[in-house]
């Protein structure tokens, strides 16, 4: 026994039997195991685990293997932010479902808390193969969803459940606003993305508004790295979604790569090589060469913008101003390289992010219509043209999501940090 009193427990691998490991979607969300759906608003994730049901409910093969059949099984649902009338019985007829196989659990606030109304209506369920949890953040309870210990003791309980009943767990969770590795994009702790086997991120195709990508982001199961297109699409008053056939070859992390901010590309050009032009004879006074911006057509964070990317430095000037100039030349003709080349020498404020306060805030809930103590546990969608049966108290629950910012999210942060080096520079 140790301090606690608790008895060790320890097996000798010789005693484990080996077990195959079993995919709901093969090579992509196994059964038994945690996975992530992960992505920002209005890029389809709810969608995308309705076509699963659907495709499960009938026994219909999946997008990437066309004419291979799987089991028919039922799914369990549980989501706190679409309507189940106008929204997710819909959007289930419109795909195909056989609605007999999909069940709403209503009456779960607290999944650590209620674990066993889950369990109980996995069980009522025949053969079910899917569960799940949309958002994740809504079901937690008064988790701290930010720090880790918090996090694992919820998630523990859940994949033990999910390896006991052999049903693929899928937490669908939104993405916080930090320019940072994808790994750390998921909102809230980083066990959720260490507790899951596998991870995919939805993102937006900005090519063409219609179409969304579903990259890998981690996969502990599978050497399989490609990922799935879809669209969503309006036809006839109607919203449609369908999968493409080819794989997507980009990952998350690229998916997910933080974009510029700010004017377009060619305005950023223009603006690049004015200002180049314009230091071309010299250093200039930062307070004149925005003025000379100004009267060309150019905007101030624009300008400010294109300092460094030509490579320009930034120095203080005898008075107490900045003084903008390009990096100098040696007799070669090699440039002489900043010790940061992307960022102009200047004083540490002009390039420290600003901390938010709340950095550590946690996600709270917020109830919307009463509790969830109501008799009827859980909600069968019956055959279409009958009414659906609601507990009278089983309004969701609306997840209040704090957003993690810095200061790279925001186009004027750059401005006013480059003012605390030089108050003369931009007025706000």
């Amino acid at each position: 026994m140790d301090g606690t009193g608790c008895k060790a427990e320890w097996v000798y691998m010789s005693d484990v039997q080996p077990q195959r490991l079993e995919w709901l979607w093969p090579e992509r969300f196994p059964l038994g195991k945690l996975t992530l759906l992960v992505g920002d608003a209005d890029n389809g994730k709810s969608f995308v685990t309705l076509s699963m049901a659907s495709a499960i409910s009938r026994g219909a093969p999946w997008p990437d293997r066309p004419g291979i059949p799987q089991p028919v099984g039922g799914v369990v649902m549980l989501s706190a932010e679409d309507d189940p009338h106008d929204t997710i019985r819909p959007r289930l007829d419109a795909l195909g479902a056989d609605c007999k196989r999909v069940a709403l659990l209503q009456s779960l606030s607290d999944v650590g808390r209620d674990i066993e109304q889950l369990r109980e209506v996995i069980d009522d369920v025949e053969n079910c193969r899917l569960v799940v949890i949309d958002p994740a953040s809504a079901f937690m309870g008064k988790v701290d969803t930010h720090k880790d210990a918090d996090v694992r003791r919820v998630l523990t309980p859940l994949a033990k459940l999910a390896a006991e009943k052999r049903v693929a767990l899928v937490l669908v969770m939104h993405l916080n606003k930090r320019e940072c590795d994808a790994m750390y994009r998921t909102s809230g702790s980083i066990a959720f993305v260490a507790a899951a086997r596998a991870v995919w991120a939805v993102s937006a195709d900005l090519q063409n508004p219609q179409r969304r990508t579903m990259t890998l982001l981690k996969n502990n199961l599978s050497g399989s790295r490609t990922g799935l297109a879809y669209r969503i699409e309006e036809m006839n008053g109607e919203v449609v979604f369908t999968w493409e056939a080819e794989p997507v070859k980009m990952t998350a992390s690229e998916a997910l790569q933080p974009r510029k901010r700010g004017p377009a590309a060619a305005a950023r050009n223009r603006a690049a090589d004015w200002l180049r032009g314009v230091l071309a004879n010299g250093p200039k006074l930062a307070r004149e060469v925005v003025a000379a911006a100004s009267a060309a057509g150019f905007s101030k964070s624009t300008i400010y913008r294109a300092l460094p990317e030509i490579g320009g430095k930034h120095d203080t000037a005898t008075d107490g101003g900045a003084l903008w100039s390009l990096p100098a030349v040696s007799s070669d003709g090699v440039i002489e390289q900043l010790d940061n080349p992307e960022k102009p020498e200047t004083a540490d404020a002009t390039w420290n992010n600003v901390k938010p306060d709340n950095l550590d805030k946690p996600e709270t809930l917020s109830p919307i219509g009463g509790n969830h103590s109501q008799d009827v546990r859980f909600l069968k969608f019956p055959e279409a043209g009958t009414n659906l049966r609601q507990g009278v108290n089983g309004a969701p629950y609306h997840d209040v999501e704090t957003e993690h910012a810095t200061a790279a999210d925001d186009p004027d942060d750059l401005n006013r940090e480059l003012l605390e080096a030089d108050p003369e520079a931009i007025p706000f």
